[in-house]
């Protein structure tokens, strides 16, 4: 007697292509990718690291497994962080005077009007 298998084993599943390509989609989102192994499961791969690599606890899962992962909604962001005000000590500083006291000084600014004509 000849024995002949069925084409949809238990390991090998017939998936919807539509639905597939639906989960993917949603995984692309998420910068991930559905990958099916030689075993006839599945597995998340992260394609943010370098080497990708599957997630833990995804890899070889089924396909209800991972649209369970990727399906689920994702924490709201974080909102911004809140740096505390420094603290300037302009109040205590004195302002520097535009024009040191040197002795020279005067004699400088006395040479400058020469040279502009404005002697007295």
């Amino acid at each position: 007697m000849l024995y002949l298998a069925t084409s949809s084993s238990p390991c090998h599943q017939n998936v919807d292509r539509y639905y597939l390509a639906r989960i993917r989609r949603l995984a692309k989102k998420r910068r991930l990718r559905i990958l099916k192994d030689w075993t006839g499961q599945y597995s998340l791969v992260d394609a943010n690291v370098e080497p990708p690599r599957a997630l833990v606890g995804l890899e070889h899962a089924s396909l209800s497994d991972i649209k369970t992962a990727v399906a689920t909604p994702l924490p709201p962001p974080r909102p911004p962080r809140k740096r505390p005000p420094v603290a300037h000590l302009t109040d205590t500083i004195e302002p520097q005077p535009s024009q040191a006291n040197h002795p020279a000084a005067s004699s400088f600014t006395h040479l400058v009007d020469l040279l502009k004509g404005g002697a007295s």
